[in-house]
């Protein structure tokens, strides 16, 4: 994670959005948080401001065990007013397809795109890889418990934010974005790493463990999503789930009409269930909205469904995890990937949605870290 170095402490932050003749705007957490209590206005304020929210002394991501006396409102103070007269003096310049001018946030150059994420910790790598309407935040939730014992690598995938896009060009592909994840992995590490996927992303992890197996180490696939082909059948009285192509479609069509909000809940109730949206934390339906534009290019994506003959091919040590309180395709379909991947483990998340790892963090991650450690 970026860091600056302010009277003898390395001061950890996150750097996004342009430089638009406007000053940075510096944003500091309160009790019993950090640099990701601002994420969920990450989005609008990147479009006027370079935004850059930082990390007390401390603060997660430090692992700070409380002993000491450098915990002061004195010493913070101190802090972000040294971090402010060094930030001053730094020019790191990085421009590329969708962000002209200055940009101040970790990326690797794949494809000719620069490709955003945030790294946290220390150990072996754990790229981790959103999904549908998702970014390098929608891992946030569980940073803390898999960052005791990784290196937790974020992407935010090709035109997703900390990009603004405008759903302008045919790039918007998933072909394109496994590619452009190869890439990425391949400038992470010279060895082979961890690869979790959720949902879309699980999609795209479950074909780089197709394509580059010699890039992994391990794979965990929560609750991916597609659709199955006639070789990979349902269990024997299971329900055909209508497929999610319909909702993305009909929340295309809202969206060309200007109403997001409606489009927004209409694709998270097809997959949560009807009034599920009323429950979603603002932070949660903002980083949604923040990547609203991108379901237009999803619906010519180019998705091929799972095969019969794909699940065989798997032949890295896999983990699948489901919600228990998934409704749907999606609470399906990974059972029935794990029947057909060799060794495939399986783990349930009580009480939990397709955004598992939000609504329970802490039994998300000792699941993931507990199989990771194996």
């Amino acid at each position: 994670m970026q860091s600056r170095h302010v009277n003898g402490y390395d001061m950890p932050y996150l750097d996004v959005g342009e430089d638009r003749g406007r000053p940075p705007l510096v944003c500091v957490h309160g009790s019993l948080s950090d640099f990701r209590v601002w994420g969920c206005v990450l989005g609008p304020l990147t479009q006027r401001h370079r935004v850059i929210a930082v990390s007390l002394r401390h603060f997660f991501p430090a692992k700070w065990d409380g002993v000491g006396d450098t915990y002061s409102i004195a010493q913070h103070v101190s802090d972000v007013i040294a971090f402010i007269e060094k930030l001053g003096a730094a020019k790191i310049f990085r421009s590329g397809p969708g962000f002209p001018g200055e940009l101040i946030m970790q990326s690797f150059r794949v494809n000719g795109y620069d490709m955003a994420y945030l790294e946290i910790g220390e150990g072996r790598p754990l790229v981790c890889v959103h999904g549908t309407l998702g970014d390098f935040r929608t891992w946030y939730s569980v940073l803390g418990p898999l960052s005791k014992n990784h290196r937790v690598i974020s992407v935010s995938l090709r035109h997703f934010f900390p990009e603004h896009w405008n759903a302008v060009g045919d790039d918007y592909k998933m072909a394109q974005h496994v590619a452009d994840a190869i890439a990425f992995i391949e400038q992470v590490e010279s060895g082979p790493v961890d690869l979790m996927g959720h949902s879309r992303g699980g999609h795209i992890a479950f074909r780089i463990a197709q394509a580059r197996p010699d890039l992994l180490r391990r794979l965990v696939l929560a609750e991916p999503g597609g659709d199955l082909d006639a070789s990979l059948p349902l269990p024997e009285g299971a329900p055909a789930y209508p497929p999610l192509a319909a909702k993305t479609m009909r929340s295309v069509e809202m969206i060309r009409a200007g109403d997001i909000e409606g489009a927004l809940q209409n694709f998270y109730e097809g997959i949560e269930g009807d009034g599920s949206w009323r429950r979603v934390p603002a932070a949660a339906k903002q980083q949604l909205r923040d990547n609203t534009l991108t379901l237009l290019g999803q619906i010519n994506e180019q998705r091929r469904p799972y095969t019969l003959a794909d699940a065989q091919t798997i032949r890295t040590p896999t983990l699948l995890i489901g919600g228990g309180a998934t409704t749907g395709s999606l609470s399906v379909m990974w059972r029935v990937l794990a029947e057909h991947i060799a060794g495939a483990q399986t783990a349930v998340i009580p009480n939990a949605g397709h955004w598992m790892f939000e609504q329970a963090p802490e039994a998300f991650g000792e699941v993931v870290s507990r199989f990771l450690a194996e």
